[in-house]
């Protein structure tokens, strides 16, 4: 890859941070991981709370019925892998 860990994390924090600011979005929480699990990152942009209180990564959040997509999402990759049964 040639990318240092820490430079790939620099990397990938400085595009949320454009697109948080090209779109005007108040706040975000984006992950990326290696397929093999060898890099894993985390990274928030924004305003957490009016106080001014940043987002991190671990800031909860209010997702709606977006989960049953994750979950679901979550299931078939799962199944795909061999890890589970959906029968």
């Amino acid at each position: 890859m040639g990318t240092k860990p820490d430079e790939l994390e620099t990397i990938l924090q400085q595009h949320l941070q454009r697109l948080a600011a090209a779109r005007h979005i108040n706040h975000a929480v984006a992950a990326v991981e290696s397929m093999d699990g060898s890099f894993t990152w985390s990274g928030a942009e924004g305003i957490a709370r009016p106080d001014g209180t940043p987002m991190t990564p671990k800031t909860p959040f209010w997702i709606a019925s977006i989960t049953k997509l994750y979950t679901a999402a979550a299931i078939l990759k799962l199944h795909e892998q061999g890890r589970i049964s959906i029968e």
